[in-house]
């Protein structure tokens, strides 16, 4: 899988989570858990905005235009990941923390 596909599966892989999440949140109304949730879509929001794009990225200017994203992005879900485990939702910050994986992952292919 080449830098684009795996950066479009992260953005899917993101989106995802914070679908599945949303629906459980609709039922909650646990403030830090919305917050949580907040901070992950900070960060799909971010990650999002080159997802169409990237394909048309210069391979040799990938690392310099995704680098940046991809850490804001990460301090985001990061953000998301510390409030889930202040909430004890600690399965929920197992699977952010496997996103950040993915991102460091992504970051280490540049």
């Amino acid at each position: 899988m080449n830098i684009s596909e795996r950066y479009r599966s992260l953005v899917e892989d993101i989106n995802a989570f914070i679908t599945s999440q949303q629906q459980l949140s609709e039922t909650d109304a646990d403030p830090a858990r919305k917050r949580a949730l907040k901070s992950v879509a900070k960060g799909y929001r971010v990650i999002d905005e080159l997802r169409e794009s990237v394909g048309e990225i210069p391979r040799i200017r990938l690392e310099e235009e995704l680098t940046p994203v991809l850490m804001k992005a990460h301090n985001a879900l990061d953000q998301g990941r510390l409030e889930y485990i202040d909430t004890e939702e600690d399965d929920l910050a197992d699977s952010v923390w496997e996103l950040q994986q993915t991102i460091y992952r992504l970051l280490n292919a540049l």
